[in-house]
């Protein structure tokens, strides 16, 4: 059974800061910026990148905010991408990343997705927990084209992220 997909807020973003991105090219001008001021978050994302030898596109990244770690201040989630991981190719990896009131120093980093496997679409956050919507492969499915939606529920434990509640697909709740 073939699953259409939905165009949500995050896909259709997608779609159109690439389309945005290679038309900027194209006519000889430079990709919009969307670094953040934070000199912190941004050398962290960085790094991962720069220890992977890939990648990492700020336009693709997400956002939320609220206090994941309890102490009734606001705390700041990035989910972001690392493509070409090794120097190349096609595979991208993802990550979640809390940077909390808490923990201002060293920022909590959880490796969640990976293509082929499950790619993060949206993340929330609920109470302390971080909720995460993926899509997510099956064994039958081709590389461009995930056919199944899940969601994970990640939590602070001490100063690092752990999955709370493992992925689910709908067919499986």
């Amino acid at each position: 059974m073939t699953k259409s997909t939905v165009l949500t807020p995050n896909r259709f973003r997608f779609m159109a800061v690439v389309g945005l991105s290679v038309t900027m090219i194209a006519e000889g001008r430079e990709s919009p910026t969307c670094a953040l001021a934070n000199r912190q978050i941004e050398s962290c994302i960085k790094r991962v990148a720069s220890r992977l030898k890939g990648i990492e596109y700020c336009e693709f990244r997400s956002y939320a905010r609220g206090d994941v770690d309890g102490d009734h201040q606001d705390d700041l989630v990035v989910l972001f991408h690392v493509e070409g991981p090794g120097g190349g190719g096609n595979n991208n990896l993802s990550f979640l990343a809390l940077f909390g009131s808490r923990i201002p120093k060293t920022p909590a980093i959880q490796q969640i997705g990976e293509r082929g496997k499950r790619t993060p679409v949206e993340v929330t956050i609920a109470g302390t927990r971080i909720a995460v919507s993926f899509d997510v492969w099956n064994a039958n499915d081709a590389m461009c084209c995930p056919s199944e939606d899940a969601e994970s529920e990640f939590a602070l434990e001490g100063n690092r992220l752990t999955e709370a509640a493992k992925a689910r697909a709908p067919s499986e709740r």
